[in-house]
């Protein structure tokens, strides 16, 4: 697989988990709909890592994959993608399931769903510029 098949598998995976996040909220499966939120940008980092000529890592923390990709990020990027962060391991693990279930209700999931859609177009915009 070349560099640019390996980016173009990063990105076009990002869409389908993004379509699934959509199709999940739509639902109103507000926990799955989150956790496909954060697939989606982990794969959008590890795209830009990759188009930097860097091997894939092997980590699903969005902060430490912003770092990877040199990705300079605001406090209000810090903050939101810190919470965002928590919607892999709170949707994975049985102690976290419903703890995050009951947080997970529509406005909260509507509010970070909004947040990484605009984060979403702000990473491709990334993208274009390296």
């Amino acid at each position: 697989m070349t560099n640019s098949d390996l980016i173009k598998y990063w990105f076009d995976t990002a869409e389908e988990d993004w379509d699934t996040a959509e199709g999940l909220l739509e639902l109103n499966h507000y926990m799955s709909a989150l956790f496909y939120v954060h697939i989606a940008l982990e794969k959008y980092f590890k795209g830009l890592i990759v188009k930097d000529g860097k091997k894939t890592p092997f980590d699903h923390n969005l902060l430490g994959l912003a770092k990877m990709a040199k990705i300079d990020l605001d406090n209000d990027q810090l903050s939101h993608l810190t919470e965002i962060n928590t919607f892999n391991i709170r949707a994975r693990y049985d102690d976290f399931k419903r703890s995050f279930y009951n947080k997970a209700n529509k406005k909260y999931t509507e509010e970070y769903f909004n947040y990484a859609l605009e984060f979403r177009l702000w990473l491709k915009k990334q993208y274009q510029k390296k």
